[in-house]
């Protein structure tokens, strides 16, 4: 039987779990919502979360109950780093201050709008209530009453600072916008100024030079697309290249610094991490349960009939793609075990991404073999979220 879900976490990232998007071209994907789609989008965030709070009160009566449910970080490492003046922070020497406004030049002064102390604050006292919850996946224990409903109040000012963005802040989706670069690194310098482990001036110059390394990238890496390049694809690239900040950035930060920012019961995981591309992925990652490799190639090649809308014909050539197609995936990802985690979607990022690459490599021979026409040519390409396989000796009830 499949455990309980215990969180809708999900509130973390910007409501990941409430902003639903399917796989192979049923998510929303990563063009700019269309004019008037923004507050379209922000109404069915809200829907979403207020079916999320009841799930959350149905969970935290459980939990009351002793059913199961969900885990602080620690580490300390003093590592001052030298001080370096910086454009926006405090004199060298000095610690930035918890309203630094980094990058305000980009996004069309998009970011000077954002209450980054008011985020940091949040963010800051999230952080262990999302440890508690990975601990009591870990241990099987109870949540406390009240983590999840606390989460999800601290999430609302995200979600509005994220939607307040719109279109000039790049990015698949809400989540999208909310992990950029330039807006990541001043939640990070926020979050840090709250827990007093404020970046010092020499950090602070440091960082900002990765965001601006990494945003100019991500305009060449956009610049670069055009109306055949999968979205699939786009999106993948955009969690690597997002990815590649954080590492970059967390490898400047003391071992106490990124205890708080990125906890290790959470990291990379989907509905738990803020500050890695799960963030992204979330919302646009949709579970495959399956026993058998004849089982997985049947439910890929349903989700191709249905996105392509294939012909019988059609399914027939289409059967031996798909079929081929997983056979080649390496058995590492495909046999991949399973955890508690796993089961709630909480999975590690880079799990998601290799099978997005996957996908990507399904849908281009799919189109090339069987020669579809424009209109269903433009749905495959346009599969912009991730049927992630999970494999599992009993599937979910």
């Amino acid at each position: 039987m499949r455990p309980a879900m215990v969180v809708v976490v999900a509130a973390l990232a910007l409501g990941v779990g409430l902003a639903v998007g399917l796989s192979l071209g049923r998510g929303r994907g990563p063009e700019a919502p269309a004019a008037g789609a923004a507050e379209a989008e922000r109404v069915v965030l809200l829907e979403r979360e207020n079916a999320g709070l009841r799930e959350t009160l149905a969970l935290e009566r459980a939990a009351a109950a002793g059913a199961p449910a969900p885990v602080p970080a620690t580490a300390s490492d003093p590592d001052p780093r030298g001080a370096a003046s910086v454009a926006g922070a405090t004199p060298a020497g000095a610690p930035a201050a918890a309203t630094t406004r980094f990058l305000s030049d980009l996004h069309d002064g998009a970011l000077a709008s954002v209450d980054f102390s008011l985020i940091g604050r949040n963010l800051k006292e999230m952080g262990p209530l999302v440890a508690e919850i990975a601990r009591a996946i870990t241990t099987g224990t109870p949540v406390a009453p009240g983590t999840i409903g606390r989460i999800q109040q601290l999430n609302g000012p995200l979600v509005e600072a994220a939607l307040s963005l719109g279109d000039s802040v790049p990015g698949t989706g809400v989540n999208g916008r909310f992990s950029d670069p330039g807006f990541m690194l001043n939640a990070i310098a926020s979050c840090l100024a709250a827990a007093d482990l404020p970046l010092s001036a020499g950090q602070a110059a440091v960082l900002e030079d990765i965001a601006r390394r990494c945003l100019a990238a991500d305009a060449q890496r956009r610049a670069a697309y055009d109306d055949r390049t999968p979205a699939l694809q786009r999106v993948y690239e955009e969690a690597e290249l997002k990815d590649g900040f954080f590492r970059d950035a967390f490898a400047e930060l003391t071992a106490e610094q990124r205890a708080i920012v990125d906890p290790p019961e959470a990291r990379d995981r989907l509905r738990l991490s803020v500050f890695s591309s799960a963030v992204l992925w979330a919302p646009l990652t949709e579970p495959c349960f399956f026993q058998t490799d004849a089982d997985l190639k049947k439910q890929f090649l349903l989700r191709s009939v249905q996105i392509l809308d294939l012909s019988e014909a059609e399914q027939e050539r289409a059967r031996g793609i798909v079929d081929s197609w997983v056979d080649s995936v390496p058995d590492d990802l495909v046999d991949a075990p399973t955890d508690e985690f796993d089961r709630r979607v909480m999975v590690k990022s880079q799990r998601v991404t290799a099978w997005a690459k996957h996908t990507v490599r399904l849908i281009g021979t799919l189109l090339d073999t069987l020669a579809l026409d424009e209109p269903r040519a433009a749905r495959g390409r346009g599969a912009g979220g991730v049927l992630l396989p999970l494999k599992v000796e009993e599937l979910p009830g």
